[in-house]
């Protein structure tokens, strides 16, 4: 179910509660994402384990220009990718760091979905 955006919701809260830690095996990366007006979500992955929390130097950073947008990204129903590239190209969607990790990202939140971030 779609998180219905207002003033007081932030995304943190309904990304932890969508996190997958199967698919975290075999990583050790930290990514920070930042949407709109939310607070900083620092997310550290590690070999089968998600902790949110700050984070001192992320490997990468994804930056999104509201929570609608993260949300059909990250974990709503439809095409992400489609939605990803779109939004990247829209310039409502960019990363610093590691880009290739935008694979592995798209895969946290959604049940049954393993993207292995390429060599």
């Amino acid at each position: 179910m779609p998180l219905e955006p207002n003033a007081t919701m932030h995304l943190g809260p309904e990304l932890e509660r969508r996190a997958q830690a199967s698919a975290t095996i075999g990583l050790d990366l930290t990514v920070e994402l930042r949407v709109a007006d939310d607070p900083r979500i620092g997310i550290a992955l590690t070999d089968g384990s998600i902790r949110f929390g700050a984070l001192a130097e992320p490997d990468a950073s994804f930056v999104f220009d509201s929570r609608e947008t993260a949300a059909a990204i990250l974990y709503e129903e439809g095409d992400f990718i489609t939605a990803f590239m779109e939004a990247f190209m829209a310039g409502k969607v960019r990363s610093d760091g590691n880009l290739p990790f935008t694979f592995t990202l798209l895969s946290l939140f959604r049940p049954g979905l393993h993207l292995p971030t390429p060599d």
